[in-house]
């Protein structure tokens, strides 16, 4: 499932058919509008209102919804397909589950319990990682084992999240709530992506990390952008040959770069690359742009 917070101010719920192959599975003619919805009103009856039909109290309403058809999937659905070699038509059960939520930070975060902000201290809707301790910014790998013993002082010690866990905090009473809610990273007990409502999904891996809003429009936008400043203060390349080759590349057809902009020369203290210095194009011209090599 795909939702994306579009123009407009609206939320456009998609789906994609993950029984297709994967060469066709996200195809413009594969993918289903669910649903949209004015941002306005997701605001004011929260998400989990709008596609499980549950008030922010818990309140269940009799509506038609996403986490209904989902019930209704779950348990199986009746078709009728065409067969024509026997002239009657085949009957057969359809069911489906939800499996993924493509999303962007903001939305993934909206959709399940956890603080919309990035600037939490407990931002990651997957693992416990701090922003506030000391070594949030170490390297760190959950494939390393070092999670398990590494005193917290010397070295990071994230560890992935579970929905046992989770659901234990939600559950705690309302004169706990607020030390339990910081300690987690949340803001809501209702949620969209509950498995109360939306049947077999679990809310700490069904939306994995956005990579387009991670890298191509957050990290690689910016480490383009420094490396250029380090290729032109070197003076590895002259602004001229730089600004040239990109404007003279045979992109992909549809794929458009603009033009460079002279601020990417720019650098600041100590001849280092500044670090609000970005490529000034979208995640997609990015994207291009790090895996094609036009100097």
């Amino acid at each position: 499932m795909g939702y994306a917070k579009g123009l407009h101010k609206l939320h456009n719920f998609q789906l994609a058919v993950g029984n297709l192959p994967s060469n066709e599975r996200f195809e413009h003619d594969n993918i289903l509008l669910y649903g949209v919805c004015n941002s306005k009103v997701a605001k004011q009856h929260t998400l989990a209102r709008v596609l499980c039909g549950v008030d922010a109290d818990g309140t269940q309403h009799d509506e038609p919804c996403l986490a209904r058809d989902m019930r209704k999937l779950h348990d199986g659905v009746w078709i009728d397909l065409p067969n024509p070699p026997a002239g009657v038509p085949r009957r057969v059960r359809v069911r489906a589950w939800i499996v993924e939520v493509s999303a962007d930070f903001c939305e993934a975060q909206a959709l399940l319990p956890f603080m919309e902000s990035p600037a939490a201290h407990h931002a990651c809707r997957c693992c416990n990682w701090d922003q506030s301790s000391a070594v949030a910014h170490k390297p760190f790998s959950f494939l390393s084992g070092a999670h398990s013993k590494a005193p917290s002082a010397e070295k990071p010690s994230w560890a992935l999240r579970s929905w046992q866990l989770l659901k234990r905090a939600l559950r705690v009473p309302a004169s706990e709530w607020k030390a339990v809610s910081y300690e987690h990273g949340l803001n809501k007990r209702v949620f969209a992506f509950d498995p109360a409502h939306v049947p077999l999904v679990n809310p700490t891996v069904i939306a994995p990390q956005d990579a387009m809003h991670l890298f191509m429009d957050g990290i690689t936008r910016h480490e383009l952008a420094w490396l250029l400043y380090l290729l032109l203060s070197r003076k590895f390349i002259s602004w001229e040959r730089l600004a040239t080759a990109f404007r003279t590349y045979r992109w992909p057809p549809g794929v458009r770069i603009p033009p460079l902009h002279l601020k990417l020369s720019k650098g600041c203290q100590g001849n280092l690359p500044r670090s609000d210095a970005t490529m000034g194009m979208s995640a997609s011209q990015v994207m291009y742009v790090a895996l094609h090599r036009c100097v």
